[in-house]
């Protein structure tokens, strides 16, 4: 099992994983070898002007309506609580892709140590934008992701995708992702209080 450093090494890390991948400051890789032959030229012109970059309070109305997208209901208030818990975590990465100065998609990812399979960070949320799909965005944000990973020293990359999302069927293992097992997932809504709520996430 990977060791796992302080959090104030991961935070050093996580720094070190967000400096610019290549090229100009802040954008994504604009070599096209990368995306393979044929790749459109719509592409090839998103990937050069693409910025990937950590979220920030005010993209909370963006990411909230991306969010929306996919059919998981947010306003941008909630949003903005979640983003400023999620920020201050040094085993949690948010990122934007940003392309004509429009936020496009976003990506979550989060680190985390298990008894059965080690170290290992986890995407827990990727969305992009209708007009902006099969332009490299996601592939952008999830590279980000992975960078990140094996700067922390993780073992493994894992996403989880419901089975009516065909299209991250055909996304994920086109990146080199495996599918590993077919699963349920059971949900029970836990009733809390809500000065609870508000004292153990003062407390995360």
């Amino acid at each position: 099992m990977a060791r796992v450093g302080t959090p104030q090494q991961i935070g050093k890390m996580k720094r070190k994983a967000n400096k610019p991948l290549q090229g100009t400051e802040g954008k994504a890789p604009s070599s096209t070898t990368e995306l393979g032959p044929g790749v459109p030229d719509r592409r090839r012109w998103a990937k050069d002007s693409m910025i990937i970059r950590d979220a920030v309070s005010s993209d909370s109305a963006d990411i909230a309506r991306l969010t929306n997208l996919l059919g998981y209901p947010g306003d941008a208030e909630a949003i903005s609580y979640r983003l400023a818990k999620i920020a201050g975590r040094q085993e949690d990465l948010l990122i934007v892709a940003v392309l004509k100065e429009e936020i496009v998609g976003w990506l979550q990812a989060h680190a985390s140590v298990v008894l059965e399979s080690g170290f290992r960070v986890e995407i827990v949320g990727l969305i992009v934008s209708e007009e902006s799909r099969r332009c490299g965005v996601g592939r952008s944000l999830v590279h980000r992701a992975e960078q990140w990973a094996s700067q922390i020293g993780a073992e493994a990359l894992v996403v989880r995708s419901n089975t009516k999302r065909v299209e991250s069927h055909i996304f994920y293992p086109a990146l080199g992702f495996s599918s590993s097992k077919t699963q349920s997932v059971y949900r029970r809504v836990l009733k809390t209080e809500p000065n609870q709520a508000l004292q153990h996430n003062d407390r995360g």
